[in-house]
């Protein structure tokens, strides 16, 4: 097979359970095409401007996944320490308990 971006060109009749590669919408679909675009007369340019379009696209998607992730990561971690807070006043609150008991009882 041929390397493709990311994904691996097969011949689909030798291995028919391989989906062959699919363009991104922007090779197909003349109407997708960036605001910039939409002035450029020269057609080689315009075409130039949708394949950075549908390049991007990919990229822009791994950066929002990074950012999703480590924001879900920082959330986890303010509520580990919230969490950890909350038990050690908790914790703090049955000690003075026990120990007003404790001086009660004696």
């Amino acid at each position: 097979g041929v390397a493709v971006g990311a994904q691996l060109v097969v011949n689909p009749q030798r291995n028919h359970h391989v989906k062959p590669f699919k363009a991104p919408e922007a090779f197909k679909n003349p109407n997708i095409i960036p605001s910039v675009a939409l002035d450029i007369a020269d057609p080689n340019q315009r075409a130039g401007m949708r394949l950075l379009s549908a390049t991007a696209v990919p990229i822009q998607t791994e950066i929002r996944r990074y950012l999703a992730k480590r924001e879900a990561e920082d959330r986890m971690w303010a509520i580990v320490v919230i969490q950890s807070y909350f038990r050690r006043w908790k914790a703090k609150l049955m000690m003075y308990k026990y120990l007003y008991c404790a001086t009660k009882i004696q």
